[in-house]
């Protein structure tokens, strides 16, 4: 750990005495623009994640209702009564 933040500080340090540069306006350019990005990709989640919740409960509601109907005899349906005309007299 302590190895890391020395390197850090070292490759930082150049940068950081300088004052601004090319290259440290750069580098907070692309962190101003990473926030962005990721604040766009937290949104497209919790979009997914709503629409993943309302997709199981659509689901488990489904499945429930299954389990209803193979759990319940389907009533039997009387047969219609046939409406036959009477025959055709042939001439």
């Amino acid at each position: 750990m302590k190895t890391w933040m020395a390197a850090v500080v070292l490759a930082l340090a150049p940068l950081v005495a300088c004052g601004p540069s090319e290259e440290l306006t750069q580098a907070q350019e692309d962190v101003v623009q990473l926030r962005k990005e990721n604040a766009t990709l937290k949104t497209k989640l919790t979009d997914m994640e709503s629409a993943l919740k309302r997709v199981s409960q659509e689901r488990d509601q489904l499945k429930v209702a299954a389990t209803r109907a193979a759990t319940t005899p389907a009533p039997v349906a009387a047969p219609a009564p046939s409406k036959r005309s009477p025959p055709a007299t042939r001439k």
